[in-house]
């Protein structure tokens, strides 16, 4: 799990990063959670919630110490805890540890391409532990009252803990006291917050997200090309043939939380995790229920057998260690993806001084606010109004009436993607010209008259 840990992650590349840092700088700074926005010029003095104060402390303690490289190696310590708690929890569910190794770094690959360091990483670690807790409550070993500090981690860390509810009525059933303690006792733990459970005001609030923000990449439906998905079709494939061979099924339940997840993953890519990870909880249990192995479940435990005795061992250790080496130096080398990063132009803006306000698009506002200059909105849309957002798609398209993003924002400064429109548009029109652009893929525009203009 370690050589896995250091050998699927990416450099850290997902913008929302620079947004969490902010907040997470205010809160250790302040000592303090916020109860209104002080980090963008729309929505400043509105009510907000820090609904995912805990990894944003997390992500800014590492960075204050350890910089770029203190985040990556929090990216790597996340994947290798992930894969750690698979592995084990479906060994628990398999009653046979190794074999659980291996299912568990098929899944551990399936996530690996939505992995990035984001409160949801957090979250699938959390509901893997909390089906370990349900089936050791639905056996008896264990007291309901377990999930309360999985239900608190979870509201401490993100909005999706109507889901964990979901998930713990469910996988309780047929028992209607199970099911109704182990619901209410999971809801009394959403409540064990700072904000004493107002999260759920939150989530109410965006429950019409993936509908009305659906130009966000996450909110979007998942394509049959994405490696995701092929993960998805590989467990379906592992799982028919399981239970054609060894002519078994799993508890009903099991399988009702599974195809309502797959079905919510694929509409909406944000989910396909909890879907790969439904789907590996399905296969586990019908291969615990077979009761003789057929050809597909021999071949599993033959492979386990061959990496046991075959692999492991034979000087296999040094050779994982000098590979966490490599890879670990490599990580820490390139920790971000700076190909996708303003860099340079914000830079430009700040050395010259540029006249706020400073408009970006909404990709890029969280780094801009990361790195001093207040954008109009950075990647957080529970502060942007729905009108609000019907411009802005407007606007990046250069589709007419984009003049009314303008008048709401009223920029001075502009920076924007270069693939967008947008910037050709207003120089055309003569009101706006290009002071700077980078890499071919931002470009910063300055309101005429400006000494940057020329003439």
């Amino acid at each position: 799990m370690v050589f896995l840990g250091f050998a699927l992650v990416r450099p850290i590349a997902d913008p929302d990063i620079w947004w969490h840092l902010s907040i997470g700088d205010w809160i250790l700074a302040n000592k303090t959670l916020p109860t209104v926005d002080h980090w963008t010029t729309l929505g400043e003095g509105n009510p907000f919630r820090a609904y995912s104060w805990l990894p944003e402390i997390l992500f800014s303690g590492f960075y204050s110490i350890f910089g770029s490289k203190g985040l990556m190696t929090l990216l790597i310590i996340l994947t290798i805890l992930l894969g750690g708690s698979l592995c084990y929890v479906f060994g628990y569910f398999l009653k046979n540890q190794k074999v659980g190794v291996l299912i568990g770094t098929i899944v551990l690959m399936a996530l690996s391409s939505h992995s990035s360091l984001r409160p949801q990483a957090f979250v699938w670690i959390y509901l893997i532990w909390l089906l370990y807790i349900l089936e050791r409550v639905r056996v008896k070993e264990i007291s309901s009252f377990w999930v309360i500090p999985i239900a608190a981690l979870w509201a401490n860390t993100h909005l999706s803990t109507a889901l964990g509810i979901l998930i713990t009525s469910i996988f309780l059933l047929p028992t209607p006291r199970s099911v109704f303690s182990g619901s209410a006792l999971f809801f009394l733990g959403t409540l064990l917050t700072p904000y004493y459970g107002g999260e759920w005001l939150t989530f109410f609030e965006k429950l019409s997200h993936p509908v009305s923000f659906v130009e966000i990449a996450e909110f979007q439906p998942a394509t049959f090309i994405s490696i995701p998905v092929v993960f998805v079709l590989l467990l379906v494939s592992m799982i028919i043939v399981t239970m054609f061979q060894e002519r078994t099924s799993p508890r009903f339940p099991v399988a009702l939380l599974t195809v309502f997840f797959t079905i919510l993953g694929l509409f909406i890519v944000k989910f396909l995790p909890f879907s790969i990870i439904f789907l590996s909880l399905f296969l586990v249990t019908v291969m615990r229920g077979g009761v003789k192995p057929g050809v597909f479940l021999s071949g599993i435990f033959t492979l386990e057998n061959f990496v046991s005795t075959k692999v492991v061992g034979k000087g296999f250790g040094i050779f994982l260690v000098a590979l966490i080496i490599v890879n670990g130096s490599e990580r820490l080398r390139e920790p971000l993806y700076t190909e996708r990063l303003p860099e340079k132009s914000v830079e430009f803006i700040k050395e010259k001084s540029l006249k706020a306000p400073v408009i970006s698009t909404f990709s890029m506002g969280g780094y801009l606010g990361f790195s001093g200059i207040k954008p109009a909105f950075d990647g957080r849309t529970n502060l942007i109004p729905q009108d609000f957002w019907v411009d802005y798609i407007v606007a990046l398209q250069g589709f007419p009436g984009y003049e009314r993003f303008l008048e709401r924002t009223k920029p001075e400064t502009l920076l924007w993607m270069m693939k967008s429109p947008l910037p050709q548009i207003l120089k055309a029109k003569g009101d706006w010209c290009e002071a700077f652009r980078e890499k071919g893929l931002f470009v910063v525009l300055v309101k005429k008259p400006n000494e940057l203009c020329g003439g």
